[in-house]
């Protein structure tokens, strides 16, 4: 009985210690059922709360899988927020068949153990809060991990067998932040980066104020103040709105340099663009009457010193624009100091498609030219990632290999089943077995990938590292010290000849390199039209333009912008941003689709039309000759619809772009973004410039509403933009058609034998007249 006394004491005593425990958020509760319901999850990120789908390129649950994995998620943090700390909310199911023994799931965040739970197959549903000290958020980007251990026996176990696997809900799972924006009271240029930077959480808006009309060039002020803000932003997409403030009233008694009337300007970033005139309403006097030439300053915005207002202003628009164009190119930190004039902005000449990490025809280059660094690959599993951008239209006549040539080692003693996996935008291209048990060095391996498998823009190497320790088992000690291989930066890519030919419209192309309108440095050659000039509309122009300069990763300076249709007619590569009535006609003529209330509308049919097999022979040597000579991409299927039209609505409350070759001739291309007004176009842009919706594009009539739904279509004919130069015409004719060979070859060799046989006998004639030649029965010739 006192043996039983004592049991039930420790047990209590076990229970109280665990409650507390949980209380405090040193061991987190495994159901939902023994603590308080949650909060729902947030649907999207918010600049507190956020799901852990909303860290992923592509949300998708994460699951666990063998006796050892892991999974890590990049959490930002700005240096914009004030932090208290923040709490981790967890909902995973594991498998039934682990043992709670030796099977677990630890959270680590920046290697910092946050917590350790158990898995356990009575109870595979783990529902737990997670508290996550301020001390370990720190700005830029955390690693969150997820590490599990899984076993399903004590005894010796298959460690990929299937039952192995705990899966994470990062729809339900999320994260919320404890703080505020930081108040700034005095920010610097020197901090335009860290001010607008990716790491902020919540939908990025940008508030473009101005106080006149939306002229041309107030089209182009807003466009590039919206470009210098999306370019600091790297990946996350910005959502543009177009203000124009009331000054501020008599009443209002603030000291300030910029002020506004209470309520005229949103809780958001912005930037006050205009000549000094345009804004005298906002500015002080004495503040107004000392700028003398392109001025930039960055300060908080009145009435939130947690958010940045930068003012760009001059005497002339000339001036507006050099202000402007400064704070598109001031990414180093200078002047460190809170406003300054630009007397003067020197850009320099940049060849068709440059772009910080693009790699051209018939070039090589080197690793760490692209930013990669040495890389040391330790213990069994590792990776790392090589970006590149290839220009849009590239094409290979003959598909060639497109090179890497490597520079690597690896450690000794390692099993032989030890590989690395070269993957190319998440496909495997080839794998490099390390199972020399001496180790290696290699200087120059080469791999050999198809021209074919690179993408149009941006394209990511993988490199995949297991290693395996060579002596494993039971109560043996396990060496996985010389489990090492490194990566140096030294490796480069090489990449084959090839001609900048491809066929348009392709809004696929548009949508991840922004081509045709980024071919030209700067944006030279582009035409932007805005036919209707209300805030919404033009807020959208600017945001299309922003996200075309973030793919880009140069600002557009030297695009045009236009109000008045009637500029199409001189215009190179243009783009319509404006409701569907706004679209002048003499576009909408030329459009496969006409939207509007009488609209004609094609309908996919799923069929396809071949051509009859048989040809006579005329046909069979014109396909053949045109086949020789002709080296051109090959064309896209002809679309087969059916045409219906209809009197409505129209397109309703979706977004709709269309792609087509320009009315003016040539090979300019025309796309337009319309809806069935401002608002509903406003509304439709920011959702597209997201990138689940944005990496969708494709064909060349796309409609969408929000994030609902995104569906494409082929409708118009296609064309061809850019030529084969004659080298790599020659080249390829010579490679697919060997013959060819024998006439360049033996056609001279004819000709010089010829040419030899007539000088022979010149010489004859002219040295020996008398000469005359016998056969063989000794008669003259």
């Amino acid at each position: 009985m006192e043996n039983l006394s004592r049991l039930v004491t420790k047990t209590s005593i076990r229970l109280w210690i665990s409650c507390l425990l949980v209380a405090f958020g040193a061991i987190p509760s495994r159901s939902s059922a023994e603590t308080d319901v949650p909060p729902p999850p947030p649907k999207q990120q918010t600049l507190f709360d956020a799901p852990l789908a909303s860290f992923m390129p592509e949300p998708h649950p994460v699951v666990l899988r063998n006796a050892e994995s892991q999974f890590t998620f990049s959490i930002p943090i700005s240096k914009r927020m004030d932090l208290r700390g923040a709490t981790l909310h967890l909902e995973a199911t594991n498998s039934v068949s682990l043992i709670e023994s030796r099977s677990q799931l630890v959270i680590r965040l920046n290697d910092h153990t946050l917590a350790q739970i158990a898995l356990d197959k009575k109870r595979p549903r783990i529902s737990a809060h997670v508290p996550i000290p301020s001390r370990l958020l720190t700005p830029g980007y955390n690693r969150l991990t997820f590490s599990a251990a899984q076993h399903y026996t004590e005894d010796c176990e298959d460690p990929a067998s299937p039952e192995l696997w705990t899966e994470i809900d990062t729809f339900s799972s999320w994260i919320h932040l404890d703080g505020e924006l930081r108040p700034n009271a005095s920010p610097r240029l020197s901090e335009l980066s860290a001010l607008f930077d990716p790491t902020l959480w919540g939908p990025r808006r940008l508030a473009i104020l101005t106080h006149g009309e939306p002229t041309p060039d107030v089209l182009a002020w807003g466009s590039l103040g919206a470009q210098a803000v999306s370019l600091r932003m790297k990946h996350v997409p910005l959502q543009v709105d177009y203000v124009r403030p009331l000054p501020p009233s008599a009443s209002q008694k603030e000291d300030l340099q910029v002020r506004f009337a209470h309520g005229s300007v949103p809780d958001q970033d912005a930037v006050l663009v205009g000549t000094v005139d345009d804004l005298r309403p906002y500015l002080s006097p004495g503040f107004a009457d000392g700028i003398k030439g392109a001025y930039l300053a960055v300060l908080p915005l009145p009435g939130n010193p947690g958010r940045i207002l930068v003012i760009t202003t001059g005497r002339t628009p000339e001036e507006v624009t050099r202000a402007l164009t400064a704070f598109c190119l001031l990414t180093f930190p200078y002047p460190d100091s809170p406003q300054c004039l630009i007397q003067d902005v020197e850009i320099p000449p940049l060849s068709p498609y440059a772009r910080p990490d693009i790699i051209h025809p018939g070039q090589t280059l080197y690793f760490k030219n692209l930013g990669f660094r040495t890389k040391n690959f330790d213990g069994m599993y590792g990776d790392a990632e090589l970006r590149f951008f290839v220009p849009p239209d590239l094409y290979a006549p003959q598909d060639p290999n497109f090179q890497v040539r490597l520079h690597f080692a690896y450690g000794a003693k390692m099993r032989e089943d030890s590989v690395m996996n070269v993957l190319l935008n998440g496909r495997l291209q080839t794998a490099i077995a390390l199972d020399s048990q001496d180790g290696a060095h290699f200087r120059d391996y080469s791999l050999y990938i198809p021209f074919s498998s690179l993408e149009p823009g941006a394209n990511t190497l993988t490199f995949q590292t297991t290693l395996m320790p060579l002596i494993t088992g039971r109560c043996t000690a396990v060496n996985t010290q010389n489990l090492r291989l490194t990566l140096f930066e030294d490796s480069a890519l090489i990449m084959p000849e090839a001609a900048h030919l491809t066929t348009l419209p392709d809004l696929r192309l548009f949508g991840r390199t922004g081509f045709p309108y980024t071919a030209s440095p700067y944006g030279e050659g582009m035409d932007v039209f805005v036919p209707q000039t209300d805030a919404r509309s033009v807020a959208a122009a600017w945001t299309l333009l922003a996200k075309i300069a973030q793919i880009h990763g140069v600002p557009l300076f030297k695009a045009s912008y236009h109000t008045h249709a009637d500029d199409l007619a001189g215009a190179g590569n243009a783009l319509f941003i404006g409701p569907e009535k706004a679209i002048p006609s003499t576009l909408i003529d030329q459009s496969p689709i006409q939207p509007g209330p009488i609209s004609r509308t094609p309908y996919p049919l799923a069929v396809h039309v071949t051509e009859s097999d048989t040809q006579g022979w005329i046909d069979i040597v014109r396909t053949y000759l045109n086949d020789l000579f002709t080296h051109e991409p090959p064309p896209l299927t002809e679309p087969v619809n059916s045409w219906i039209t209809t009197a409505g609505d129209g397109p309703g409350s979706q977004g709709m772009m269309i792609q087509l070759r320009s009315p003016s001739g040539g090979d300019s291309t025309v796309t337009i973004l319309t809806a069935r007004d401002s608002s509903v176009l406003q509304d439709q842009v920011d959702a597209l410039v997201h990138p689940g919706l944005w990496s969708r594009l494709q064909d060349d009539y796309v409609v969408w509403r929000g994030d609902e739904h995104l569906v494409t279509q082929r409708i118009g004919p296609h064309y061809q933009v850019g030529h084969v130069g004659t080298s790599l015409s020659i080249s390829y004719a010579l490679s697919r058609h060997p013959w060819m060979w024998g006439l360049l070859l033996g056609i001279p060799a004819l000709l010089l034998a010829f040419l030899t046989l007539r000088l022979l006998m010149l010489f004859k004639r002219r040295r020996h007249p008398t000469v005359t030649e016998t056969n063989e029965e000794g008669l003259e010739k």
